[in-house]
């Protein structure tokens, strides 16, 4: 009879492997960017083929004293990139998927 570790290790491949498709047909990106007082050009890994298909959300924005700069910034979708506009210098976590996903029925 299986024991509970053995159920656990069962679990935790099945939610590695949903975590990995999910991932893929959202075609998911993220990234950690150094923000300057301006416009900051952040290219994506992967290119999008439309900038109505994606959306950018920020995770986390602040700025060099540690305070919380979400509302502050306003950002710009492009296919192969996106431009953060802030009006001071600071750090930015986001993340970028797509709002439906993309399945490809010949992989």
């Amino acid at each position: 009879m299986p024991s509970a570790e053995d159920f656990e290790q069962v679990r935790k491949a099945t939610e590695d492997l949903i975590q990995v498709n999910v991932r893929e047909i959202f075609q998911v990106q993220y990234g950690e960017e150094t923000l300057i007082d301006g416009d900051l050009t952040v290219t994506l890994k992967t290119a999008y083929d439309d900038a109505g298909l994606y959306e950018v959300y920020v995770v986390q924005a602040v700025d060099n004293d540690g305070v919380d700069i979400k509302e502050a910034i306003s950002i710009t979708k492009g296919t192969g990139s996106f431009v953060v506009a802030s009006s001071c210098a600071g750090t930015l976590r986001w993340t970028s998927c797509l709002k439906m996903p993309y399945f490809n029925f010949w992989s």
